[in-house]
């Protein structure tokens, strides 16, 4: 059994796309997956599963979520071992105690191009920091620009060309340790 973390996209958010948790979690026990929790509102669910193929994975849910919910929800999968390798290869451990700043993950669906790598990182100052490593984009933002956050994963969205789905520090840890 192989555990993984799925990270759905845009449910639970500005009472958009409700989906009670312990509805999720049973319709990922209803999928076969085995010990599926979930983790606050966000849509972060944990889960065991004999499948190693995680895009295969997040087509199947997603296309069961589909059928189930009535409307798209992307799922972005990661295995709880590339999740330990986004925690033990964060670029900015040595800036988490940094007086107002607050550390995100986006997860991308695929790694996004030379070009598009370079487009971000363009905007890295004082006020946001972006770090990209595989199929995830590290962001330190100041906490006096933390409102920016929704608009920090639309223009990641656009800049790099794929999607993406963003989880705080915090979250990514906890996820990872349930």
């Amino acid at each position: 059994m192989i555990k993984c973390i799925a990270f759905l996209r845009g449910i639970n958010v500005g009472g958009h796309r409700l989906i009670p948790m312990e509805t999720l979690r049973q319709l990922f026990t209803s999928m076969g997956f085995e010990r599926a929790k979930t983790y606050i509102q966000s849509g972060n669910v944990i889960f065991e599963t004999r499948e190693i193929d995680t895009n295969r994975l997040e087509k199947d849910i997603e296309k069961h979520l589909l059928q189930a919910l009535g409307y798209e929800v992307p799922v972005l999968i990661r295995t709880d071992a590339q999740v330990s390798e986004v925690v033990r290869n964060n670029p900015f451990a040595d800036r988490l105690a940094e007086e107002k700043a607050k550390l995100y993950v986006a997860f991308l669906t695929k790694e996004p191009g030379d070009e598009a790598t370079s487009s971000l990182l363009s905007f890295n100052g004082e006020v946001e920091n972006y770090r990209i490593q595989n199929r995830e984009v590290y962001c330190l933002l100041h906490k006096a620009e933390n409102d920016r956050r929704r608009y920090a994963l639309d223009s990641l969205e656009k800049i790099l060309g794929v999607s993406a789905t963003l989880r705080n520090w915090a979250t990514v840890n906890k996820v990872l340790s349930l």
